[in-house]
């Protein structure tokens, strides 16, 4: 994933945002979702520096129509 922001603090800034994250289902329903990002302060914007930054979270299907397998039931 990536991405171009638009940062507007007290000044205006241009930042460059990387990134990489996907979902383990648990069950054909619950999953768990974790994304690593990495935002790139490219021009202006000294206000907002460039970091790294992590999300996690529970994630439900509502499934309409197609299937979520788990890890250990994908054929390899």
């Amino acid at each position: 994933m990536s991405g171009i922001g638009i940062v507007n603090l007290l000044e205006t800034g241009v930042t460059l945002n990387l990134g990489s994250g996907g979902t383990l289902w648990i069950t054909d329903r619950f999953g768990l979702n974790g994304q690593l990002i990495y935002k790139l302060s490219a021009l202006g914007g000294d206000l907002q520096k460039s970091h790294i930054f992590g999300t996690a979270g529970i994630v439900y299907s509502l499934n309409l129509g197609g299937y979520n397998s788990r890890i250990w039931e994908r054929k390899h």
